[in-house]
């Protein structure tokens, strides 16, 4: 029952997550007038255009949304990997302390600056569910959610399941729908929507605290962490 309960809430978090990482993304695209927080293959074309271009300010700010993007995913990790049984709730205080700084930095400093900050922030939420299996692949880069989708759709050609596939593309939508809110927040309020991802995150952290509040209840075996499961 207790591992049932959490799989439903790391559901319920990469909904909020995947949410999220659209909206950032959709507003940092509308500020950085095409450019990502959370889409590092597209800002890897721009790189490679902005070098044939000769763009090198556009080249700069991408290459320092990439480096950040590459930072934040390696903090996430490191924290996943030895922040023990509270890695879950680290992983996403990290994402909330970063997210809330870019916006800060955004609103009062320099909004390419900010931007770059939320990018790690954005790297980091790849790592808010990496204690599971419940939620396949990662949060922010759907391109390889929609070639796991179709991988498993050929592959349930012909069986029991053939809506298996499902259970990975539902991720696609919900990041589309995200970036749609996203898109309408910044024309709306500009830089400052970025306060409405502050808020999902903290909804997330929210709800992470309260699995893990209802595990402790449940009993401290009750369901263990990706390093445990490993070991067993």
């Amino acid at each position: 029952m207790a591992g049932s309960r959490g799989r439903h809430f790391d559901i319920l978090i990469a909904v909020v997550l995947l949410f999220l990482s659209g909206l950032i993304d959709a507003i940092a695209f509308f500020v950085l007038k095409g450019s990502f927080v959370a889409f590092m293959s597209g800002n890897s074309t721009i790189i490679g255009a902005s070098v044939a271009s000769g763009r090198w300010e556009t080249f700069g700010v991408v290459a320092g949304l990439v480096c950040a993007f590459f930072g934040g995913a390696v903090g996430g990790g490191a924290i996943s990997r030895w922040g023990g049984r509270r890695a879950p709730v680290e992983v996403l205080v990290a994402v909330n302390a970063t997210l809330a700084a870019g916006t800060v930095v955004a609103l009062t400093a320099s909004t390419t600056a900010g931007m770059i900050v939320v990018a790690a922030a954005a790297g980091a939420i790849n790592s808010a569910l990496s204690h599971t299996s419940t939620v396949p692949g990662g949060l922010t880069y759907v391109t390889g959610t929609l070639v796991k989708a179709a991988h498993q759709l050929v592959a349930s050609l012909g069986t029991d399941r053939p809506w298996a596939w499902l259970a990975v593309f539902w991720m696609w939508p919900v990041f589309v729908l995200g970036a749609v809110c996203g898109g309408f927040a910044e024309r709306h309020w500009g830089a400052a929507a970025l306060w409405a991802g502050v808020v999902l995150a903290v909804f997330s952290l929210l709800l992470r605290l309260a699995e893990t509040s209802s595990r402790s209840d449940s009993g401290p075996d009750s369901r263990l962490d990706g390093t445990d499961r490993a070991a067993g």
